[in-house]
């Protein structure tokens, strides 16, 4: 069994107008990160605006690999807003089923696992467009609302498939193994 950890590598805003980002770089790492990049609403209303964090690399896992469990995770925190539930998405359109609670206020950020009832090989089959979507709503008109964000991940846990050389005599109809690889 073997494990690995797929990292984004793009963003993208439902709103470029109102929402700035502060090093975003730093959102491009594991939930093992301590720097985080902020995410600001800038408007002066309630409205939902959303950050869409994408770029897994789905290729990182070998083509052949038995996907047996994954989890989808976000490190962040937020202050001043409203980030109610968050979701996973296709590009912009939110996946049913796949969901974890809103962020906490805390400073100390808290590890976030989505739930989804989707298959792996259907997430895996979004490509670059498979993402998080986070919500960054102002609680009130007065009140500027920040994400910050240490880190997104997908943790994959995998086999591999074992193949076997086989070779079978025609005259006496055996068949027996000759290796592996």
């Amino acid at each position: 069994m073997a494990q690995i950890r797929l990292v984004p590598s793009n963003y993208s805003f439902s709103n470029s107008n109102y929402l700035t980002m502060t090093s975003a770089s730093n959102m491009y790492t594991n939930t093992d990160s301590t720097t985080k990049a902020t995410i600001q609403n800038t408007r002066s209303s309630t409205s939902s605006y959303y950050l869409y964090i994408k770029g897994f690399n789905f290729d990182d896992i070998p083509e052949d690999a038995i996907v047996s469990d994954f989890t989808v995770k976000l490190k962040a925190y937020h202050s001043g807003g409203n980030t109610s539930t968050n979701y996973l998405c296709n590009n912009t359109t939110t996946l049913s089923g796949c969901t974890a609670s809103a962020l906490d206020t805390s400073t100390s950020p808290s590890t976030l696992s989505f739930t989804c009832n989707l298959d792996f090989d259907v997430i895996k089959g979004y490509g670059s467009d498979f993402g998080i979507r986070i919500n960054c709503r102002r609680s009130n008109r007065n009140t500027a609302a920040y994400i910050y964000i240490f880190g997104a991940e997908i943790d994959v846990t995998y086999t591999l498939p074992v193949y076997h050389t086989v070779t079978s005599s025609t005259s006496t109809g055996s068949i027996s193994p000759s290796g592996s690889t």
